[in-house]
Formats: C-alpha cells, structure tokens, sequence
C-alpha cells in the first residue's frame, strides 16, 4: 500500500483573511467609539482630542486632557486655596446652571452658566462642592463590551 499525502492548494480556514477581519472589526469599533467620545466634549468650547493607540490585542481609545477627566471621573468636594492678596485675584461665584453634559449621557449640549451670586477676593479658601462623575468612560465601556462581539461574528461570516 502507498501513501499519498494530500495537500491542500489553499488555506482551508482562511487564517490572514480572519486575521484581517477581526483586526478591522476591532479598528471600526475604536473608530466608532471616538466618535461617540468626540461627543461628549461637542458643546466645549475646550478642544479635547481622543487618539486612537494600536495594542497587542485591539485598539485603545485615549485623551490626556485633564479637564476631560474630572468630568469623566468627577471630583470630590475640595477646597480651593487662597492666594496672596497682591495678584488681587477674585473667584466669581455662580448659582444654579445648567449643565452641558449628563451623567452616563454620550452627548453634549450648550449648557448655562447660573447667575453671579458673589465676586470674592480669594485672601481665604473657598470649599467647592465637587463635580459628579459623568461616567462616559464606563458607558462606552458597556456599550462596546455588547457591540464588539457581534462585529467580530458579522465579520467572521464574511469570510468563512
């Protein structure tokens, strides 16, 4: 009896093209998640810029804009300090506005700045009540944990 191997003429699972097709999931979900990062900041007069960093197994999806951070994350009640009277610097106080953003909201609207309710020389601290967290981060997070799954399978369907 003789043996004749079989070798196939071509690559019977696709390994490149299923390569490729998670790797371009992955890359439009980070595409698409900057966008809807971009949002949060639409109403900002501040421009935030959010980059996208290829890592070993996807995308990253990043800003260094520390302002961008603290609304994110929010921030706890602190005191803001006094300073030396010479810089007669002041700290304009304002009521009640209306907020650009809202948390776990991927959005951003115009806002409103409340009325002045004080105009203080800062010579001793001032408490500031804290920022609440919007949370954008973690909605994301949520929102393309459930979406990228499902790419990934449209984009394997394609090619097997």
């Amino acid at each position: 009896m003789k043996l004749i191997p079989i070798t196939p003429t071509k690559d019977l699972f696709a390994l490149a093209a299923v390569a490729r097709a998670i790797r371009t999931a992955h890359r439009n979900t980070a595409e698409d998640a900057q966008q809807d990062l971009a949002k949060t900041v639409a109403g900002w007069d501040r421009q935030v810029q959010f980059a996208i960093t290829t890592i070993p197994d996807g995308f990253l999806v990043t800003t260094d804009d520390e302002i961008w951070g603290f609304v994110d994350q929010g921030t706890k009640p602190h005191l803001i300090p006094a300073i030396v009277p010479v810089n007669k610097k002041a700290i304009t106080i304002l009521g009640p506005g209306r907020p650009k953003t809202a948390p776990r909201v991927i959005g951003s609207g115009s806002g409103a700045k409340g009325p002045i309710v004080a105009i203080r020389k800062r010579t001793k601290p001032i408490q500031h009540p804290g920022t609440e967290a919007r949370a954008f981060s973690e909605t994301l997070q949520d929102k393309y944990n459930d979406e990228l799954p499902r790419r990934i399978d449209a984009a394997l369907a394609g090619v097997l």
